[in-house]
């Protein structure tokens, strides 16, 4: 934890300038940061021991802090892409709640990953030559059903395990047809 406000106070993520690490962690029990510019901060032999990545290196994340159409951009693929992931371990796991079978999870793992292997080759050729935007609005349309079949099915008092393979397949193409986008 102290590790990661450390990182995001080094990059200045909050607008302030970038700090050593060796300020960084000096400034966390003082209360206030100093205000350094960029080409300010000393470096010392003991901040290039503490500090192994140079800062040529660092994620520069001005866009986040400096475009609202970017930060909107960037929160909504976050967000798109948690919930995908969410979607891949929660199939799974339904199936597995369904049938106790563990061969069934491996089938439907299998069922996931051959439309991810034959759609992520298209989907790149794809994105090259369709409006991207409209991809990715056809993907998640497609994605938002796959759910609400998922959610019909779950609400069911008996549900079909046939379901979970088929939207299983069908979330794997659209995220992979989605994702060179």
């Amino acid at each position: 934890f102290l590790g990661g406000i450390l990182a995001v106070a080094a990059t200045g993520f909050f607008g302030g300038a970038a700090l050593s690490p060796t300020e960084a962690r000096a400034s966390i029990g003082r209360g206030s940061w100093p205000q350094l510019g960029f080409d300010q901060v000393p470096v010392s032999s003991e901040d290039a021991a503490v500090d192994p990545a140079p800062r040529r290196w660092r994620i520069d994340v001005s866009p986040l802090r400096t475009s609202s159409d970017f930060r909107a951009l960037f929160t909504a693929g976050v967000v798109s892409y948690l919930g995908s992931m969410f979607t891949f371990v929660a199939i799974p796991l339904q199936a597995q709640q369904l049938t106790g079978s563990f061969v069934v999870v491996g089938l439907l793992g299998l069922a996931e990953v051959i439309p991810i292997l034959v759609f992520g080759l298209w989907g790149g050729a794809l994105a090259d030559h369709v409006d991207r935007r409209r991809m990715i609005l056809v993907t998640e349309v497609c994605l938002g059903i796959g759910s609400l079949v998922l959610l019909a099915n779950a609400l069911l008092p008996d549900p079909h395990v046939w379901v979970l393979f088929v939207v299983g397949a069908l979330f794997a193409a659209c995220d992979s047809l989605q994702r060179p986008s």
